[in-house]
């Protein structure tokens, strides 16, 4: 079988591969040594793990605060539409500063 020559400095298209491959192992170590991983000791690494499940319960948590500050202003006698707009509201005011600092 013919070696194919690549552009990288006469090196065959195999030796090529398989420095790709190094390179994304390297990275894939280097991303381990991040804060949260190994660097931090096991502690962190069940913070990490269990994010998603908080970011969950968080999330059920605000629906159902929504849906108890929703109920009790509609039997009060809050409009339908003026809800709507108040929600809207407290969404972008808390989610603004979150979208300038992330953006």
């Amino acid at each position: 079988s013919a070696v194919v020559k690549s552009n990288r400095s006469g090196s065959s298209y195999h030796s090529y591969i398989k420095r790709v491959r190094i390179g994304a192992w390297r990275r894939k170590a280097l991303a381990n040594f991040q804060v949260g991983k190994t660097t931090m000791g096991m502690g962190w690494k069940a913070v990490n793990d269990a994010k998603p499940y908080l970011a969950m319960v968080l999330l059920q948590v605000g629906f159902a605060g929504m849906y108890i500050i929703a109920v009790a202003s509609l039997k009060a006698g809050m409009s339908h539409f003026v809800l709507v707009v108040y929600r809207n509201l407290v969404a972008t005011a808390v989610m603004t500063p979150f979208a300038l600092y992330f953006e």
